[in-house]
Order: C-alpha cells, then structure tokens, then sequence
C-alpha cells in the first residue's frame, strides 16, 4: 500500500472515532427540571428533589 492511502484510512478511522466519542459524551450528559410547585403530591418525584424543595421553599421564607 502506498503510504497516501495507508494516511487516509488513519485519517477516516481517526474522524470516526472522534464522532463516536463526542456522540456517546453528548448522549450522556441529561439534565433533568423539577417543578417545586408541585414537588410535594407528585408521586414520580423523587425523595432527594422533594427534599431540595423544601429547602428552597425555606430558604426563600427565610430571606423575605
């Protein structure tokens, strides 16, 4: 093989890779929104945000 087709096939395996990479990192990073209004009754909620409320909803009782 001439080395230009060997530097190609290094180059394309190389830009897959990448893509691969930076598909399985975005793929992985979620974010998930709660909305503390209805935090309390909402069964799907779970303990740990149901907590974090109540510590915001004290927090800004608190403060004003």
């Amino acid at each position: 093989m001439s080395h230009n087709v060997v530097g190609t096939c290094v180059l394309v395996g190389l830009t897959v890779a990448l893509l691969v990479l930076a598909v399985k990192i975005g793929s992985t990073v979620q974010e998930q929104i709660y909305d503390c209004s209805i935090a309390e009754f909402h069964p799907d909620y779970p303990k740990e945000v149901k907590e974090k409320c109540r510590d915001l909803r004290r927090k800004v009782v608190i403060e004003t």
